[in-house]
């Protein structure tokens, strides 16, 4: 995938966000949704893959460049350390339906991620990797694959997954003139473009790509690259009104489930509760894993606040003391607990 657009201010994404209406609550209506222990509800439960590639980032970087994934991350996106110290203390929202939502995005991953944790398991240095046949008759390290073959054959089975369930759908393949005007990228001749179910990649191609049409401008792409160790995949919604570029807007791991996808197909439909919960994954690093920015988070959690929910309120005290802002930090915090909010997890 290319760099995700660094300037939101002046782009299609931005002007969605900002002038799209409101979710159809009052905003005065939002401690509703803010009252219970169900802001941290499961649906927001990390993904295995998203695991195996954290507990992989974070031995794998620090052991041999001396910093953390995210520091690195920084230094190349945008050459400065990204701080992420709030991430766990970020508090999602109940997913809370607008007037203008979107609920066609609907995928149910449960059996898929309960197949995947089974088929794992954690090695003395904290890698996830994938049990062998002989693992049954004796459980032991030795009996595992290694790192690299784990991560390539759960990338494979997430795709045929992602792609099974995404043909099963109401959302329309693209053809391949689509495919290269969302994603301009994939015109190289290294990728092979799959237009029809059940195509299968010739072997002459070291990347393929693929996209559903989820809106009228919002186009769903996955593309694999075969050139590396990992075999990754990429899981992105591309925003393209057909005039002017197109925008990733928000990168996934794997295919993104029921809540996760509609926390990102509603933030452009104007709901602030999605707009929230969006944001608290792309602080977590679950989304735009690899193009990260705070620009686009800021923008996120703002919105929302500024239509009424209080957890954004509250995320963005988080989000401005990791930005050493103490002033805008404690003014939000201040401003939460004017309104009632009770912040449930964990404080530093």
């Amino acid at each position: 995938m290319k760099k995700m657009k660094r300037n939101f201010a002046g782009g299609m994404l931005a002007a969605v966000l900002l002038c799209c209406g409101g979710c159809g609550q009052n905003k005065n209506d939002s401690t509703a949704a803010n009252g219970s222990q169900s802001r941290q509800a499961n649906v927001f439960e990390m993904p295995t893959y998203s695991r195996i590639v954290n507990a992989y980032n974070d031995i794998h970087y620090k052991k041999n460049l001396g910093q953390d994934f995210n520091a690195i991350i920084g230094l190349i996106q945008g050459g400065k350390t990204i701080n992420r110290d709030g991430v766990e203390e970020m508090d999602f929202c109940s997913p809370v339906r607008g007037k203008n939502d979107n609920l066609s995005w609907s995928f149910d991953l449960s059996a898929h991620e309960k197949e995947l944790a089974e088929a794992l398991r954690k090695d003395g240095d904290g890698y996830y990797r994938m049990k062998t046949e002989e693992y049954k008759a004796n459980p032991s390290e030795e009996n595992l694959h290694p790192v690299n073959p784990t991560i390539r054959a759960v990338n494979a089975q997430n795709e045929d997954f992602a792609v099974a369930r995404l043909d099963q759908s109401s959302f329309p393949r693209c053809s391949a003139e689509v495919i290269k005007k969302i994603a301009p990228e994939t015109a190289d001749a290294r990728y092979q473009i799959m237009e029809k179910p059940g195509q299968t990649n010739d072997g002459e191609h070291s990347a393929e790509a693929s996209a559903w049409k989820i809106t009228e401008n919002l186009y769903f792409l996955l593309t694999a690259d075969f050139s590396g160790a990992w075999h990754p995949r990429t899981y992105c919604f591309i925003l393209y009104d057909g005039t002017g570029e197109p925008e990733a807007f928000a990168s996934f791991d794997s295919l993104p489930s029921t809540e996760y996808g509609r926390a990102a197909i509603n933030s452009l439909q104007g709901n602030p509760y999605s707009m929230n919960n969006l944001a608290v994954l792309m602080y977590r690093g679950e989304v735009n894993r690899y193009t990260p920015s705070d620009e686009l988070i800021e923008m996120l959690l703002t919105t929302s606040a500024e239509r009424g929910c209080l957890e954004a309120m509250y995320n963005l005290g988080i989000f401005y003391r990791d930005q050493k802002d103490a002033e805008k930090s404690q003014r939000y915090f201040d401003q939460a607990k004017a309104k009632g909010y009770r912040h449930i997890g964990k404080t530093k």
